[in-house]
């Protein structure tokens, strides 16, 4: 997809060097819902397991760093309901491998 576009600026900022997993969840519901849907050493697991919809909970991800995290909403609302944005999640994962890549050929 490679829309790096709707990348937040925090996440274009900031070096992923340290990034060790990204999680999904609902916001509200996390321990329940939580699924890691990408790790350093397997890459991208998939969506399949997310929770993709609920009327109050927002979906979300987590990337997680040695020793702190950075959350993001990950949704669309729709006719009352919580959309998982896969699209999102899908380019910025892309994004992430690709500047993995750039810092691991420097």
């Amino acid at each position: 997809m490679n829309n790096h576009n709707n990348i937040p600026l925090i996440i274009r900022d900031i070096s992923l060097g340290g990034i060790q997993k990204v999680i999904a969840a609902l916001e509200g519901d996390w321990n329940r819902t939580m699924v890691t849907i990408w790790t350093r050493e397997k890459g991208s697991l998939g969506f399949s397991a997310v929770t993709k919809t609920h009327s109050t909970f927002k979906p979300s991800i987590e990337l997680y760093f040695e020793g702190t995290w950075l959350g993001i909403h990950c949704f669309n609302r729709v006719n009352g309901e919580n959309i998982f944005d896969e699209e999102f999640a899908v380019n910025l994962l892309e994004y992430l491998e690709t500047k993995l890549k750039l810092q691991n050929n420097k």
